[in-house]
């Protein structure tokens, strides 16, 4: 998971210099977030296994859901402040992607990392009863979904930069940003809720 993030975040960082896209600057800020979280996670599951203590009469498995909550949070936050900036961008349309196939080349990849690391945290998470673990593999696959958008948003912009149609592709990327605001809004709200239920030991 910490591996296949920072080889995300390394990806995303270079085209989004290249390209200069919002969507992408999106899509970077949730690898940034995910490695935090992935280095938070290998201390939460580590912490989680200990018995119970003079302090922690229960034992430490309570902390996975505070890392799930914890990346609710900040994940809610990002795409809040994404949102912002799409319509800002909608209502004055910023400087054109530049270079929109190596930002689609980019974006296939991470699709194709996101999906194959979904697979195998999913897998683990499932052999070892972790909601972390699970929490972590959903995440990555939002991210493929998410990268998928982005992809799709390049390939729309080459199709109407061909067409002559350069003015309308401007409003791709910030439109493409809103939808990739909603696609982390819309799960992170409930990890968010499940966590939270969790911690109180409610019943969801």
């Amino acid at each position: 998971s910490l591996f296949s993030n920072v080889a995300l975040a390394v990806i995303k960082a270079v085209s989004f210099v290249l390209v200069n896209s919002l969507a992408v600057a999106a899509d970077l800020g949730i690898s940034f977030v995910a490695l935090g979280v992935s280095l938070f996670l290998y201390y939460a599951i580590k912490m989680s296994v200990k018995p119970a203590d003079t302090f922690h009469n229960y034992g430490y498995g309570k902390i996975e859901n505070v890392s799930e909550a914890v990346e609710g949070v900040i994940l809610i936050g990002l795409a809040m402040s994404m949102s912002f900036m799409a319509v800002l961008h909608l209502v004055h349309p910023g400087g054109a992607v530049r270079l929109p196939a190596v930002g689609l080349n980019a974006a296939g990849l991470a699709v194709a990392i996101n999906f194959w690391g979904s697979a195998f945290i999913l897998k683990l998470g499932k052999k070892y009863a972790s909601p972390a673990l699970r929490a972590e593999g959903l995440h990555f696959r939002l991210e493929g979904f998410i990268s998928l958008s982005v992809a799709m948003s390049f390939i729309l912009v080459i199709i109407l930069r061909g067409a002559g149609l350069a003015a309308v592709a401007a409003y791709i990327d910030p439109v493409a940003t809103l939808i990739v605001s909603v696609l982390i809004a819309v799960p992170s709200i409930k990890l968010l809720r499940e966590a939270f239920m969790k911690l109180l030991d409610a019943s969801i």
